[in-house]
């Protein structure tokens, strides 16, 4: 077929219907955008392009594969405490696909490693440019602020999360004790009496009904 002639030309591979079979055989993330960009798969007509051009839209593909299997490797190397070479890797990938809302976050993880809370502060925010949902990044971003006194900061953060993550004791606790740091009484109850109510025998809960407590008797 054409889709395979076109990306056998690229691969290397002598097997053109191997290499569709294999395109094919791709998580649907990564299938949708490489099929659509060469213009086997239909898209709007305001931004289909009248001729496909696979020499254009392939290459960014394989940029992109390469710049994952970097991020992999750069794992591997923050398993081993190496962030120094984890964050060489990190520079690689990043140069390939800068959109690679993981591959920022690690450098992140990287400066951390290494001390550098500056550089790991603008790794997050990157990735949360790149990836709003991304629970890793906000997650560091949230402790980073806490742990600086950004208390209203580091609520927002943790509030965010919390959309994604509603069933977390501990989360909820948390918000609950920055709340009411912050003077957000209504809020502090509310996540209260939620860690009660969800998890009555848990360790927080205990501490919430405390703090619930005193709250009351003000």
């Amino acid at each position: 077929s054409r889709l395979a002639a076109d990306l056998a030309a690229f691969t290397g591979n002598d097997d053109p219907e191997d290499v569709l079979r294999e395109a094919n055989g791709r998580p649907e993330p990564e299938r949708a955008p490489l099929l659509a960009g060469l213009g086997y798969i239909s898209g709007p007509a305001s931004t289909a392009p009248a001729r496909p051009d696979p020499k254009a839209a392939l290459p960014r593909w394989l940029d992109h594969q390469k710049a994952k299997t970097l991020a992999r490797e750069a794992v591997l190397r923050l398993n081993e405490d190496e962030p120094g070479r984890a964050m060489d890797l990190l520079d690689k990938a990043l140069t390939l696909n800068p959109g690679l809302a993981d591959a920022h976050y690690l450098r992140g993880v990287a400066h951390l490693r290494t001390g550098n809370r500056r550089g790991a502060r603008k790794a997050f925010e990157d990735c949360a440019a790149v990836d709003s949902h991304h629970l890793g990044a906000a997650s560091e971003l949230a402790r980073m602020a806490e742990e600086s006194g950004r208390f209203d900061e580091a609520y927002e953060q943790w509030n965010h999360v919390a959309e994604v993550k509603p069933d977390s004791t501990s989360l909820r606790y948390r918000l609950g004790i920055l709340a009411e740091r912050l003077g957000m009484h209504e809020e502090a109850i509310e996540n209260f009496e939620a860690v009660v109510r969800d998890a009555p025998e848990s360790d927080e809960a205990a501490e919430a009904q405390r703090v619930l407590k005193i709250i009351s008797e003000q």
